[in-house]
């Protein structure tokens, strides 16, 4: 078992950022200087690279009287990992929450809302934030009235493509037997307002289920959703032939600017369960919705679907179902069975976790297998329940243009932990490979990727590592770096790729009784 970590006692001062070491002839790391954290410092993200520097931000939290001053701190540091400036921005009001901050073209939106318990009302606000840390007017994209804390509605915000626009949703997804409503906001690179509109479903909050939103550069947005045909949400129905079937649709919602009401493009996937599906637009003016799917409701995931749309009329282009070949599920090993009945392929677990669009028409997909359990600690009164977190293996997949399978990977791990700040992984993508970043116990770099992985049971025994998936599905896997290198560990929720050959990392000292340490860096493909 993991011990549990504290990772929130963050604070930035980069120096500089000297070559680490270099893992294989094509794959650098660079890795800067160790640094101190203090309390109530929150590292929340990066935000932006260009050629002038790295743009992170942090939050400081501070209680006062019931609730919490939030400060947030926009950092910019030069290409070496020098900083340039730290600039503070205070939410000192009652009620005032801050929701991150995003990349908009040119700008930093830092995304606020106000909750007025006099009045019962929520107001969601953007800050505009320039490259030198300069703050703009606050505006107002949306107010509501709200009656008590369940009242509340769920929000969510969305970039264009190009970044040049940003989309605020709020939708009343509660569960109850009212109709369901969704309010949206496209604001431009000014936050000034391109459109807004409330629209209203023809069924209740409890059948419609919120997937993921995605906005074209249009100004156009679509939300995938699950909508099922009963008000109570049942999952399954009866399928004649085909025994029970979903008794749900996945739908995409078209919205635009002069519409009354959406346009509405369901799926056709012939009564499948879907474990898990993302959205997203091409290029060239094409809807994308993949995702993996069972034949039964608890059923293990059995193969992959792909349906392309056009953007402008909703007309289907492709639609492909696929399910796994034998060789695919012998591949999965003791992955691949349900005790209860037999049934063959992927365990339920297994999370859906991103779609990448690649220049050539081909989708990848990844999954996770991951699942959480609460636990009692007989020995313990004060704190006697806690949470065990398990993210095992990743699963990998390739779908080319005409929606056919085209290699399914299972890469090993074996994460187990009571805190997931170093569990789970990040990918970096390009045409032809994928690099999958993660902290692995040292032993499996000498085994086989076919072997069933050692579990993590000691941090001192973590190592940093890269798995990476060639053009072919064939797999090799390398050490990135070690505790005995840096003192630290690799963080793969706040890393992220930042362009086609570069992933922006952090990797963060373990220690139990003390303030915390950590790193960032840059693994970068060579050409």
């Amino acid at each position: 078992m993991l011990t549990r970590f504290k990772s929130k006692y963050l604070f930035l001062i980069l120096l500089c950022l000297p070559c680490f070491t270099a893992i294989s002839q094509s794959l650098d790391v660079e890795l800067g200087p160790e640094l101190k954290l203090s309390k109530g410092f929150f590292f929340q993200d990066h935000l932006y690279s260009d050629d002038s520097g790295h743009y992170i931000y942090l939050y400081h939290k501070v209680p006062v009287f019931g609730y919490y001053e939030t400060t947030m701190i926009l950092e910019k540091y030069s290409p070496s990992f020098e900083k340039i400036y730290s600039q503070e921005y205070k939410t000192d009001a009652k009620g005032v929450e801050t929701h991150g901050v995003k990349y908009v073209k040119g700008n930093f939106a830092f995304l606020l809302s106000e909750k007025n318990r006099k009045e019962d009302y929520m107001k969601y606000m953007v800050r505009p934030i320039d490259f030198e840390g300069k703050a703009g007017k606050q505006v107002t994209v949306a107010k509501f009235q709200y009656d008590g804390k369940k009242d509340i509605p769920e929000t969510y915000w969305e970039l264009s493509n190009d970044t040049t626009q940003l989309a605020f949703a709020a939708i009343s997804d509660q569960g109850k037997k009212e109709k369901a409503e969704i309010f949206l906001s496209v604001v431009d690179l000014n936050f000034e307002k391109v459109w807004d509109g409330k629209f209203n479903f023809p069924f209740v909050e409890n059948q419609f289920t919120f997937n993921s939103m995605v906005l074209g550069n249009d100004g156009s947005v679509y939300i995938l959703a699950k909508v099922y045909e009963d008000e109570n949400a049942k999952e399954s129905k009866k399928g004649g032939s085909k025994g029970r079937v979903a008794a749900y649709n996945m739908s995409i919602f078209h919205f635009t600017k002069d519409a009354k009401s959406p346009k509405v493009y369901q799926l056709e996937l012939g009564g499948e369960y879907i474990s898990g599906a993302g959205i997203k637009l091409s290029n060239n003016k094409e809807i994308i919705c993949s995702g993996i799917y069972s034949n039964a409701k608890n059923g293990p995931v059995v193969g992959t679907f792909l349906t392309k749309l056009s953007a402008i009329d909703g007309k289907v282009l492709v639609s492909n179902k696929k399910a796994m070949g034998k060789e695919e599920i012998e591949m999965l090993s003791d992955r691949n069975v349900d005790k209860k009945k037999g049934d063959t392929g992927l365990d339920t677990d297994f999370t859906f976790q991103d779609v990448v669009l690649k220049d050539n028409g081909s989708i990848s997909i990844t999954a996770e297998e991951q699942y959480k359990k609460t636990k009692f600690n007989t020995a313990s009164t004060r704190n006697p329940m806690y949470t065990v977190y398990y993210n095992l293996d990743i699963l990998s997949m390739n779908i080319d243009k005409n929606g056919e399978l085209e290699r399914v990977a299972v890469i090993p791990k074996k994460q187990i932990s009571t805190d997931p700040l170093y569990c789970s992984f990040v990918t970096l993508q390009n045409e032809d490979e994928v690099y999958f970043f993660y902290n692995d116990d040292k032993d499996n770099l000498r085994r086989p990727l076919t072997a069933k992985p050692k579990k993590i049971t000691n941090y001192k025994d973590c190592v940093a590592v890269v798995t990476i998936q060639d053009k072919n599905g064939k797999l090799s896997r390398k050490k990135l770096f070690g505790q005995k290198d840096t003192d630290a560990l690799f963080v793969p929720g706040y890393s992220k790729q930042i362009s086609k050959n570069e992933l922006f990392f952090v990797a963060q000292r373990y220690r139990l009784f003390a303030k915390t340490d950590f790193q960032l860096g840059i693994v970068r493909i060579k050409e």
